[in-house]
C-alpha cells in the first residue's frame, strides 16, 4: 500500500489489508516505512507537551482507612472522571503475566497468527484492527476513514463466557485468570467505592445493577515508522459503567481536559489506572465525569500492551439518573433508555470525539 492519497482506492486497499489477516503488526513486519494512507491521521494532535496545564490526575491509596478513601474517591470522579489505585491487592505476577501474554500473542508468527484474525466475534472473541467507517473531518470531501495504528483481541465475558478453546493456552489461561482476579477487584473495591460516594450505598452496583466485567479488550501498538501521523487510538468516552486498565511501560494514553489541551496519563509502576464511563455519568446525574481520551504512537521501535476491562450493569436495567440524585438545585440531566438503546446509538460514531450520551440529555451539560 503506497504512502499517496492521490488516487487511491480505499474500498480496495481496505480488502487488501483485511486478506493479509495479519494487522497492523504484518504491516511492519514487511518492513513497511511509510505509514500508508488508511492510517493517516493528519489532524491528530503533537505530543502534548509538559507542564502547561494545572490537571493532575489523583493517586489513591487504598491502603487507607475507608473514611478517607470514599471521599478521595468522590473527588477524583467528580472533577477529573479519572484516577490511578495503589496498594489495590491484584497480585502483580497476574498483571505481568497477562501484559506478557498479550504481546506474546500479537508477535506470534504471521502464518500462526493469522488463523485467529476475525473481524466478526468468533465465540465471543474477535482479534482483527478496528474498522473507523466516519469519514475524517477534512476539507476534502473524499477523506479516508482512519485505521487506527493497532491490533486488538476482544472478548466478551457475558455468560456463558467466551469460547477461547482453540487459542495458546500461554495467551488464554493467563487473560482468563486476568479476568477472573481483576473482576472481583472491580465489583468488591472499585464498585464499592464509587457506589459508597456517590451516597447510595456500597453494594448498589455489584447487588442493585448486578454489574459485571463485560468485556475485556488487550490493545497491541506496533512500532510505526512515522509515529506523528497516526492515532493508536481515536478520541472517544467509554460506553460502560467504569473502566479498569493496566498498560506496560511506554505509554500512549492522553486525556482532554477543559481548557482544551492533551495530556499524557503516564504509565506508573504498581498502579491501575480506574477511568468513569458514560453510564456511570447518568447514574449519577452528572455528579460524576467521562473524559474523552485518546492514544497516540510514541516510538518507532517499541510497541505498547494495554488490557481495558470494561464493567457493565445488566442489560434489564434501565439507564436513568438515581433519584436520591436529583434535587431541585440539580435536576434530572437524562431521560431513561435501555442498554440497547444506547449501544444503538454509538453504532458508526465510536472516535468522533462526542459522547453518544448526549442525545438522551435534557438539559445541556452545565460548564465546570
Amino acid at each position: 500500500m503506497a504512502g499517496t492519497r492521490d488516487d487511491y482506492d480505499v474500498t480496495a486497499a481496505l480488502d487488501e489489508f483485511y486478506a493479509s489477516r495479519t494487522g497492523v503488526c504484518g504491516l511492519v513486519e514487511s518492513g513497511v516505512t511509510i505509514v500508508p494512507p488508511l492510517f493517516l491521521a493528519p489532524n491528530s494532535p503533537p505530543p502534548p507537551p509538559l507542564g502547561t496545564t494545572n490537571f493532575i490526575i489523583p493517586t489513591i491509596d487504598l491502603s487507607l482507612p475507608r473514611s478517607v478513601i470514599v471521599p478521595l474517591v468522590h473527588a477524583a470522579a467528580r472533577t477529573c472522571g479519572i484516577f490511578y489505585v495503589t496498594n489495590h491487592g491484584v497480585p502483580a505476577d497476574v498483571i505481568d503475566s497477562a501484559l506478557s501474554a498479550v504481546r506474546a500473542f500479537h508477535e506470534l508468527p504471521p502464518a500462526v497468527r493469522s488463523a485467529f484474525y476475525t473481524l466478526a466475534p468468533v465465540g465471543g472473541v474477535s482479534f482483527s484492527t478496528y474498522r473507523n467507517d466516519r469519514p475524517r473531518q477534512a476539507a476534502r470531501p473524499d477523506a479516508i476513514p482512519v485505521l487506527p495504528w493497532r491490533d486488538s483481541l476482544t472478548i466478551s465475558l457475558a455468560p456463558p463466557g467466551p469460547d477461547m478453546g482453540h487459542f495458546p493456552a500461554s495467551c488464554r489461561d493467563p487473560l482468563l485468570e486476568y479476568h477472573r482476579v481483576m473482576a472481583e477487584f472491580g465489583k468488591k473495591k472499585i464498585g464499592a467505592l464509587l457506589s459508597e460516594a456517590l451516597g447510595v450505598g456500597a453494594e448498589w452496583l455489584e447487588k442493585t445493577m448486578q454489574m459485571e466485567a463485560a468485556s475485556m479488550a488487550s490493545h497491541y501498538y506496533p512500532p510505526c515508522p512515522e509515529p506523528a501521523k497516526v492515532i493508536g487510538g481515536m478520541d472517544h468516552t467509554d460506553p460502560f459503567l467504569f473502566t479498569v486498565l493496566v498498560q506496560d511501560a511506554v505509554g500512549g494514553l492522553v486525556v482532554h481536559v477543559d481548557d482544551g489541551e492533551w495530556i499524557d496519563v503516564p504509565p506508573v509502576a504498581g498502579t491501575l489506572l480506574i477511568n468513569i464511563t458514560e453510564l456511570l455519568k447518568v447514574f449519577s446525574n452528572d455528579e460524576y465525569i467521562s473524559i474523552d481520551h485518546r492514544v497516540r504512537v510514541k516510538s518507532m521501535k517499541e510497541s505498547r500492551v494495554s488490557i481495558a476491562l470494561f464493567f457493565n450493569p445488566s442489560d434489564s436495567h434501565i439507564i436513568e439518573p438515581l433519584p436520591e440524585l436529583v434535587t431541585a438545585d440539580k435536576p434530572r440531566r437524562y431521560r431513561s433508555f435501555t442498554m440497547t438503546e444506547f449501544m444503538d446509538s454509538r453504532k458508526g460514531k465510536f472516535g468522533n470525539g462526542s459522547s453518544s450520551i448526549q442525545q438522551f440529555a435534557l438539559t445541556s451539560e452545565p460548564s465546570s
